[in-house]
């Protein structure tokens, strides 16, 4: 038994080095593509690029993974319809429509609503069973805590680098 903990702790690194690597390449590529020129406001593009870089180092092996890799073609579909080109109506009667939900979610059990939150933070998680939301989670936290890993190295490798050493980096 003590040799399982630490082959997962190998595994566990193994995967932090393969996602830190990609994350710096990727946010890289997004700094020389886009410089000032992007809408995108600059924390929601580093936002944009961990999340995919991450998705990306499951390999497609989960669920959240390959939402979040579809929700890019999402995104662009959006951005057709905003410009015009589909043009939708509200429906007139929004209010009521917003009072109805908001009584049945009173009635909804409790552990129900805690299900459907947590589907709401998994991406992909509204259309998951309760037992394979449940692994998901698991491992998208620990995809998380890899992503916060990285993301902290990355802070102290750019924080501690003298002035002339950030430029090169950049």
């Amino acid at each position: 038994m003590a040799v399982e903990p630490k082959k997962k702790i190998n595994q566990s690194q193994l995967q932090w080095k393969t996602y830190a690597s990609k994350l710096v390449e990727a946010l890289r590529h997004v700094r020389k593509r886009n410089g000032n020129s992007s809408k995108i406001s600059p924390s929601r593009q580093i936002r944009e690029t961990a999340d995919r870089t991450l998705a990306i180092a499951a390999k497609g092996r989960t669920r959240w993974s390959r939402a979040i890799l579809a929700s890019r073609r999402s995104t662009t579909l959006k951005k057709v319809k905003r410009a015009g080109l589909y043009r939708l109506r509200k429906p007139a009667h929004t209010k009521l429509v917003r009072a109805t939900k908001r009584s049945s979610e009173n009635k909804t059990p409790a552990i129900e609503r805690r299900v459907l939150a947590l589907g709401r933070l998994i991406p992909g998680g509204r259309k998951m069973g309760l037992p394979v939301l449940l692994e998901e989670a698991g491992d998208y936290i620990s995809a998380l805590e890899i992503q916060v890993k990285a993301m902290r190295a990355i802070a102290e490798l750019i924080g501690s680098a003298q002035p002339s050493d950030r430029q090169e980096m950049q």
